[in-house]
């Protein structure tokens, strides 16, 4: 019987511990100021596809545009590219929130970036000339906060004069975002 009676006290006593907690706060919107990314690459430029990384560092302008230095390296092809660039990240709030999706979740860029590509073979001159990437990816954020972001796409096209006939080619990547540095 007093077996029985502590179970049923114990019981209730949890029931009303979990009955009491307070609701999950608001999500906040928040502005990452600073983050810094690494990205798998892959650089497919004159008839050639090679892996690479691409380092990136990005500051906010504003809500919605961001300055980004790249610095890609593909040593399969002798590939080095430092350049600046920008982000704009699409308004789409409006659009998310009459889904079901959480906000601040799924962000949609564009970017552009110029800046010098260097072709540094093991023997032989290295040759330096400006380069662009232009395109777009989706960033999605599991928390909403900006601190940890996984790049699930990133496409660009690509102008890298001094690789073979055609220096048209593309870039295709994922990666990880770390938000160093926010403001609300």
């Amino acid at each position: 019987m007093k077996i029985t009676a502590v179970l049923c006290l114990a019981l209730f006593s949890a029931g009303s511990t979990f009955a009491q907690n307070p609701p999950a706060p608001a999500p906040v919107d928040t502005t990452t100021m600073f983050a810094i990314a690494s990205q798998a690459v892959a650089v497919r430029i004159g008839g050639q596809s090679v892996p690479g990384t691409d380092v990136i560092g990005t500051y906010a302008v504003t809500k919605h545009v961001s300055v980004r230095s790249d610095n890609l390296l593909a040593p399969g092809n002798n590939l080095q590219l430092y350049g600046a660039g920008f982000n704009w990240r699409l308004p789409l709030g409006g659009l998310i929130s009459k889904t079901k999706l959480p906000k601040n979740t799924f962000e949609p860029y564009l970017t552009g970036t110029i800046g010098i590509v260097r072709n540094v073979p093991a023997a032989g001159a290295v040759t330096q000339r400006y380069a662009g990437l232009v395109g777009g990816g989706v960033n999605y954020d599991p928390a909403g906060t900006g601190r940890f972001t996984i790049n699930l796409v990133e496409v660009r096209a690509a102008d890298l004069p001094g690789f073979g006939k055609h220096p048209w080619g593309a870039t295709i990547s994922v990666g990880i975002k770390l938000g160093l540095w926010q403001k609300q």
